[in-house]
């Protein structure tokens, strides 16, 4: 079983075979995170260490990571501040990650790091939470807008609008940054 989820990260993480026992570790950890028929009302990882582990520190096997570069040497002003490389595992003494650098074929500790994939999409409340506008967010689906009523709305603005003079478009720079007298 640790065989088979260990295999199926390498293939879905696409990493060389050489890390086997990172992808070994990773299924163990997972394994004993999830609740099995010698505990089936908790997991051997809360028998062993009480509480749950923390979704917060748990990414998958081989996910995209983007180490910030502090200081870039010989970089020129638009040359990249981030280096991709590919995770390991977290290291759970130092609380450090290791990642796999694969253009230098090295392994990094960061001290910064970004997982894109991971990201908060923007959209996270409940409708049970306060504020008009999100509990609007949250009960719209695709494709509802209330297209009448913006309509009639911005035509009645349209009515309040005072009339502006006509405007001459600028045929070049000069004309453009010529104020009017």
């Amino acid at each position: 079983m640790l065989g088979d989820m260990a295999r199926a990260m390498l293939v879905k993480g696409k990493m060389p075979p050489r890390f086997w026992k990172y992808a070994y570790v990773s299924a163990c950890f997972i394994h004993n995170c999830l609740p099995n028929y010698h505990c089936p009302r908790s997991s051997p990882y809360e028998d062993i260490y009480g509480p749950r582990p923390s979704t917060t520190t748990i990414y998958p096997f081989g996910t995209e990571a983007i180490i910030h570069i502090l200081e870039p040497k010989q970089a020129q002003k638009m040359s990249a501040r981030g280096l991709v490389c590919c995770l390991l595992k977290l290291l759970t003494r130092s609380g450090a990650w290791l990642l796999w650098d694969p253009e230098k074929n090295c392994l990094l500790q960061p001290a910064s790091i970004f997982f894109p994939s991971f990201q908060p999409t923007g959209v996270l409340a409940t409708p049970e939470q306060k504020g008009a506008p999100q509990r609007m967010l949250n009960s719209m689906t695709l494709g509802e807008v209330p297209k009448k009523s913006l309509f009639e709305k911005e035509i009645s603005e349209v009515d309040y609008l005072p009339p502006a003079k006509d405007i001459t478009i600028p045929q070049h720079l000069g004309q453009a940054l010529c104020r009017p007298h």
